[in-house]
């Protein structure tokens, strides 16, 4: 229920133009005032008209918060009148502000939602009712069918977010004054925070003002970065009630006053400015000749479908749709950015993403053309880049490094020196996924890393310049530091050598790492490749997050070989060996390999194994060959094990370490490829067969005791089954037809394959079978009811037969 509301005049409903609401925590003051209202007089003695102020355009209510007897009360009075709500008093106002925001629908003059300016007595009572009333506006606007007229808004906020949302929400044609209100005095802005309600604003410029208890130099900080966006701004003031008297040295030129109202004003100044002009042209324009390429309505559209190219081709047609291009500033859509320096010559190549073009430049001749010149193209190129650039590439080539120490110092210099003073004036970060550094000088990376959007930038690759003859090291103590770094997601430093310890390269947050060191300590190696002690399994889990695509076990008669592939590359990873003492200790961290014993890691093979499979978070041993025999006791940690892609029996296995494999193994496997048959007797084989297999895939046609026979097949329990070299006849494979189609056989068996060393006659191998013939060039597809090697299989023509209960097979012949 909506209490004012409902109560007050259609007319001030209607027609009024300022709606005021200030409140704290217990209570709150609403004031709805309309213009002056003109009214004709007639008098008896002078029949003149005059025109009179009603002293009655203005209605003020105040609620305050009561205990009623069913608990929170509102009380709300107006005029002689007074009443009673059950509810919380932020709840009432909140009704009454949404009745009025969603059914206004003339212009106000002010929309004001703020604090006020008494004492609270409850903070944190405050601070919700802050985010009520903010959330209150923001859905009632959302409400409404055509957005607000607001001429001048002010709203006390909590996050500069909260005043973005309902700005966005308000006629911007209209709005010339935004008034943000912090209430606390911890509350501090940034100024990106505020890009996107400058940044929203159309033809209309704004003033800004914004109310704050203290202004340091933190905060001048941040409205010299705001200043930066003056085509869309006519000023911005900073109210306060205390101030860091170094603010005042620094700005003592702008417009201030300390005489009761303490603010500074910040106003810019757009006569010189050649878009002054661009705000308000429309096609409806008739005092000059207008080309329709400078209203900025129609270049936004063009512009908008344009990559960088032909950006930079339009602003040279004239100077005027110059200006245009720059007051509308169209994003180029940069996907890439590479500029390598050589020796003669700076090569830049940009790509965009629109129509998948590649802009190649060379600029050679003296320093300024070799490196001013391209730096102030990547000025023009990405001023106004909002969209994030995939790929950003600075580097040297081989000969560059060659030329005279002097020359090249000063073209790295004024280089990099340009880079960083062109993305330090950008109005915000640029957005970068992966930046491609080739230096081993800290000192350059330096000049680019920081200045790049944190949130955006996600692989950071710093790496060896190519081909150069030298062993390079590099230092990660400042870079390591950055806020990019510690955001960034993976790192790879190729061909470079860092020359810090691991456990101080703030490497925790990455999800892949590429990096060889200089010197290894124990702690290192446990941090890096999992060596792993009780006392450091935890910190070790760290690694959990790193995306390993495979773990895979060998098992050799005089050593276990554990392979941890990564995701990214399958042919980085790490190699583990366990009862090898002659592999050498190698300090590559990623891409080599490590011998240990039970004697230099403190555990046994098992634990070993369990450690390894533990810290790398993988559930799927993707491959397990079984070569050796039981000296390395691995068998206690088979039993721990729950999901296996592919286990090898091959033949150099043992009988009785292989038959122990199967029966620990064979439910958690998926496919178990069989080059030997470990099995001494049928009785024995045909136990494992009709154990509830997955895929069995036998590769040998040598079997101990006894040939592979139909009986066999018959009672094989496989959901696939793989038979190239268990060799069966004609005969036997057609009475196997037969009795698959009365119900005779394993009723899990879904896929057999198999092969005969016969010449297949179709006649001989389909003799009493009824089947349905099917076009060769007809495809069709085939689902597993659970996922083994694959999900499904394709194959074209064929033969069908049914089951007495209905069931359809398929054969084919290849």
């Amino acid at each position: 229920m909506s209490l004012v509301y409902d109560s007050i005049d259609t007319l001030y409903k209607r027609d009024a133009t300022r709606l005021i609401i200030w409140f704290n925590d217990q209570k709150a003051k609403v004031e709805i005032l309309l213009s002056p209202i003109r009214r004709e007089c007639d008098y008896k003695r002078d029949r003149a008209r005059q025109l009179i102020k009603s002293s009655n355009n203005q209605k003020t209510f105040y609620y305050k918060q009561a205990e009623g007897s069913a608990g929170a009360s509102t009380s709300v009075e107006w005029h002689f009148n007074k009443h009673e709500v059950d509810d919380y008093f932020i709840s009432v106002v909140c009704e009454d502000v949404e009745a009025f925001v969603r059914n206004k629908m003339n212009q106000l003059t002010k929309l004001i939602l703020t604090t006020l300016d008494d004492t609270y007595k409850d903070e944190q009572m405050l601070k919700t009712n802050i985010n009520r009333m903010c959330q209150c506006l923001e859905n009632s606007l959302k409400l409404r069918t055509e957005k607000l007229k607001v001429e001048r808004f002010s709203l006390s906020v909590l996050e500069i977010s909260q005043v973005v949302s309902a700005v966005n929400l308000l006629d911007r044609e209209v709005l010339w004054l935004v008034t943000v209100h912090l209430p606390f005095d911890d509350q501090v802005f940034k100024a990106e925070d505020f890009i996107p309600l400058i940044e929203g604003q159309g033809r209309q410029r704004l003033d800004l003002r914004i109310l704050l208890n203290e202004f340091s130099l933190q905060m001048l900080e941040e409205v010299r970065k705001l200043l930066t966006y003056t085509s869309k701004l006519n000023s911005i003031t900073i109210c306060y009630q205390t101030i860091d008297e170094k603010c005042i040295e620094l700005i003592a030129e702008t417009e201030h006053s300390s005489n009761g109202e303490y603010f500074f004003k910040f106003s810019i100044d757009h006569a010189d400015d050649p878009t002054e002009e661009m705000a308000t042209l429309t096609l409806s324009d008739n005092k000059r000749h207008l080309n329709i390429f400078e209203i900025p309505s129609i270049m936004s559209s063009i512009a908008s479908h344009l990559g960088c190219r032909q950006i930079q081709l339009l602003r040279k047609v004239s100077r005027g749709i110059r200006h245009c291009v720059d007051y509308i500033k169209p994003d180029p859509h940069i996907r890439l950015y590479q500029i390598t320096i050589r020796s003669i010559s700076v090569v830049v190549s940009v790509d965009h993403g629109l129509f998948g073009q590649e802009i190649i430049n060379i600029h050679q001749g003296s320093l300024e053309q070799r490196v001013v010149r391209p730096v102030n193209d990547f000025d023009l190129n990405t001023r106004y880049q909002n969209t994030c650039m995939e790929l950003l590439v600075i580097g040297m080539d081989k000969w560059f490094w060659k030329i005279k120490e002097e020359e090249k110092e000063s073209v790295m210099s004024t280089f990099f020196k340009g880079m960083r003073d062109v993305l330090t004036s950008r109005a915000s970060p640029l957005k970068v996924t992966v930046l491609k550094l080739a230096t081993h000088l800290q000192c350059l990376v330096m000049v680019i890393l920081p200045y790049l959007d944190a949130e955006s930038l996600e692989f950071i690759i710093i790496r060896k310049i190519e081909e150069i003859d030298e062993e390079s090291t590099i230092d990660l103590d400042e870079i390591s530091k950055t806020e990019q770094w510690s955001k960034a997601k993976k790192l790879w430093i190729k061909d470079l050598t860092v020359r810090m310890s691991i456990q101080e390269m703030n490497i925790l947050n990455f999800e892949w790492i590429g990096i060889t060191v200089e010197t290894m300590s124990r702690e290192d190696i446990t941090i890096a490749v999992s060596l792993l002690s009780k006392k450091a399994n935890n910190v070790s889990k760290i690694f959990h997050k790193l995306p390993f695509c495979s773990v895979d076990l060998i098992v050799e008669t005089d050593h276990l070989d554990v392979r941890v592939g990564f995701g990214m590359w399958r042919q980085m990873g790490l190699k583990y060996y366990f009862n090898t003492e002659n592999i050498p200790i190698l300090v590559n961290v990623m891409f080599q390999q490590r011998a240990f014993t039970r004697e230099n890691s403190g555990l046994p093979a098992a634990q070993w194994v369990e450690r390894v499979l533990d810290v790398t978070n993988c559930e799927l041993i993707s491959q397990m060959d079984l070569k050796g025999c039981q000296q390395v006791d691995v068998c206690d940690t088979f039993a721990t094990l729950q999901n296996i892609g592919k286990l090898y029996i091959v033949k150099d296995c043992t009988n009785i370490f292989a038959k122990k494999a199967l029966e620990i193994l064979s439910p958690v496997t998926t496919q178990i490829i069989l080059f030997k048959i470990p099995f001494e007797t049928r009785e024995e084989f045909q136990t494992f067969l009709k154990s509830n297999l997955n895929y069995l895939n036998i590769h040998t046609s040598t079997f101990p005791t006894f040939k592979f026979a139909l009986e066999d097949l018959m009672v094989t329990n496989a959901l696939k089954l793989n038979l190239n070299d268990g060799k069966l006849n004609l005969k036997e494979i057609n009475q196997f037809f037969k009795n698959w189609m009365e119900n005779k056989c394993d009723p899990r068996l879904e896929h057999l394959e198999l092969s005969t060393s016969e010449d297949v006659d179709e006649k001989n191998l389909l003799e009493g079978l009824k089947t349905v013939s099917l076009p060769r060039d007809r495809k069709r597809a085939f689902h597993y009811s659970k996922q083994v090697d694959k999900s499904s299989e394709s194959f074209s023509g064929g033969y069908d037969i049914r089951s007495t209960d209905r069931k359809k097979a398929t054969i084919t012949l290849g």
